[in-house]
C-alpha cells in the first residue's frame, strides 16, 4: 500500500523536491517489501517433514 502511495506521489510531483521525496519513500516501502513476501511464502508453503 505504501509502495503505491508513493508511486502517485512521485507521478504527480509539481517541483523537484517532491519527486525526490517521493522517490525515497519508494525505496523504503521498496526495502520492506521483499522480506514480506518471503515471509507469506515460507508460512504458506511448509514442509511437514
Amino acid at each position: 500500500m505504501a509502495f503505491t502511495l508513493a508511486s502517485v506521489l512521485a507521478a504527480y510531483a509539481d517541483s523537484g523536491l517532491m519527486l525526490i521525496i517521493a522517490r525515497a519513500l519508494l525505496g523504503v516501502a521498496g526495502a520492506t517489501l521483499s522480506p514480506s513476501t518471503f515471509a507469506l511464502i515460507t508460512t504458506m508453503f511448509r514442509d511437514e517433514k
